[in-house]
Parts: C-alpha cells; structure tokens; sequence
C-alpha cells in the first residue's frame, strides 16, 4: 500500500467515526466504550501516559493521553516486542511531546517510534478528535499492519 491509500483509507475511517461519535474531545470512559463496541483489540487501554506498563503490553493496542493529569490529547500507541510506534495527529516528536514516556521506555529496554515519520501535521489546531483519530490509526494499523499505518 502506498502513501496515498493509506492516507486515504485513514481519511474515510476518521470521517466514519466523527460523523458516527461526532468530533468532540473524547474523555477516557468514552474511548474505551467506542472502543468496545467497534474495536475489541483496544481492551481498556486507554491511559494517561504514566499508567502505561511496557511489561504488559506486548502486541496491544493503546490510547494514551500525553499529560498524566487532567488530560490535554490523546495518542495512538501500538507495541510490538520492545518497539512501541506512537501515532500523534500533530506528528510531534514524541521525546518533546511525552518525555517521561520515552524515559521509561528507554530505561526498560524499549525503543519508541513516531509512527507517522514524515512529521506531517494530520489534525488542524482547532479539531478536538485526537482520539478518534488515534483509534482509526489503531484500527488501521490492526487490519493493515505497521508498515502500512506509518505512511499516513
């Protein structure tokens, strides 16, 4: 799969879910009802970044808040081995974005990926559906594999 149709299956999948749950900002209860209903992979998997348990979560999938307090955007997080791939909509540096994070990873032995390499800014400043759009990323990576998810 190329660029384009991964971004454009991404695309359809996130217009799907805000027009289904509309594009307001999701709380964690919220995310993990969605995802029950239309996603079982993502469990109760969705966090506060330092609630993640590297140990644990071996092939899992995750919505992972950036703040560990009240919450400021949510992250798709996908953990293959000791590779954990971070989608961020604003395709930000994840090691500025969530330091603890990568901190904790690095310590255990893990190595945290952007997931979306390319740094390209997918979400507009005034939308509020991080999650939604990490959980299109999750579902995506789920059905079509890593490689493929990182080209969006």
């Amino acid at each position: 799969m190329n660029k384009a149709a991964a971004t454009r299956m991404f695309n359809e999948l996130v217009n799907a879910l805000t027009t289904h749950y509309d594009n307001e900002t999701k709380t964690n209860t919220e995310l993990i009802i969605i995802g029950k209903e239309i996603f079982k992979p993502l469990k109760n998997n969705v966090m506060r970044n330092a609630d993640y348990d590297f140990d644990r979560m071996h092939g899992q999938y995750s919505i992972v808040n950036t703040d560990n307090n009240e919450g400021v955007h949510w992250v798709g997080v996908y953990q293959e081995h000791n590779n954990v791939f971070v989608f961020d909509t604003f395709g930000r540096s994840i090691i500025k974005l969530m330091p603890e994070f990568h901190k904790r990873a690095r310590i255990s032995g893990y190595i945290i990926f952007k997931a979306n390499s390319k740094y390209e800014h997918e979400q507009k400043e005034v939308q509020n559906d991080c999650g939604l759009r990490s959980l299109a990323w999750l579902i995506l990576t789920q059905s079509k594999g890593i490689n493929n998810t990182k080209k969006i």
